[in-house]
């Protein structure tokens, strides 16, 4: 073949096609099909997608320092904060009813007395000034009263309370468990619930119903199991006396 004949079969040479950003603009949002639909219908589905039939447990990682969803229901969290993620309208119309139709319950058991301000604080900083007002029911989970002493409580309370007055609609209550265990694999217990709008009647309840519990297990001498609720009413007393002073 003569030097000057070329190749049928060289490389083609490849063009380089440049990458232009994707731009939104308002009339992309205009022609949503969603968008299109009624008002009612729209807040129809986003309730349907996101409500949740159960609470949404926040806890904290002392690994990450901040809160996260329990890892078993990971994915489905971020399912549920998918839509709002969509686009401006969207957000701004479906974000407030997910913290409005939710219950959002915070394990205070799964951090030490002194990070219990740092867990509230990130909390609120992750709900956002704009959507406080939309919350409806927040739950402290202590876990064991027996465990707990009520200066930690006492310290959410005092952080939380702005929120608290700000949301007239929010329902924050603290719940906790008096264990009555015997054996290991006995997880019976009387669970608490304290309403930090009325904390101290709420704990004349609660003080009533431990009582009873104690005047019942002192009569059939279980006597390991009534000295956890006597733990359970000292703490209970000292966050009312707490709240009357307050």
């Amino acid at each position: 073949m003569c030097a000057n004949t070329i190749s049928m079969h060289s490389t083609p040479i490849k063009k380089q096609y440049r990458v232009l950003p994707l731009r939104r603009t308002t009339r992309d949002m205009d022609n949503s099909p969603p968008l299109k639909l009624p008002p009612g219908l729209r807040n129809r589905i986003y309730d349907l997608a996101l409500r949740r039939g159960e609470p949404i447990l926040l806890r904290w990682c002392r690994r990450q320092k901040r809160l996260v969803h329990n890892s078993m229901r990971l994915r489905t969290f971020r399912h549920l904060r998918a839509l709002p993620n969509t686009c401006k309208q969207t957000r701004s119309e479906s974000l407030q009813l997910f913290y409005a139709i939710n219950t959002f319950e915070i394990a205070l058991y799964s951090c030490k007395s002194n990070e219990v301000c740092r867990v509230v604080d990130t909390f609120s900083k992750a709900i956002g000034r704009s959507n406080i007002p939309a919350l409806t029911k927040v739950v402290l989970d202590v876990g064991s009263f027996s465990a707990w002493t009520h200066s930690p409580v006492q310290e959410a309370i005092r952080r939380l309370r702005p929120m608290v007055l700000a949301t007239p609609r929010l329902s924050l209550t603290i719940r906790g468990e008096c264990r009555l265990m015997i054996h290991w694999t006995d997880h019976r217990g009387v669970i608490v619930e304290l309403d930090i709008r009325d904390l101290a009647s709420s704990c004349d309840v609660a003080i009533v119903k431990l009582d009873d519990v104690y005047r019942l297990l002192t009569r059939r001498l279980a006597l390991r199991r009534a000295s956890a609720v006597m733990s359970a009413l000292r703490e209970i007393r000292a966050l009312q006396q707490w709240a009357e002073m307050a």
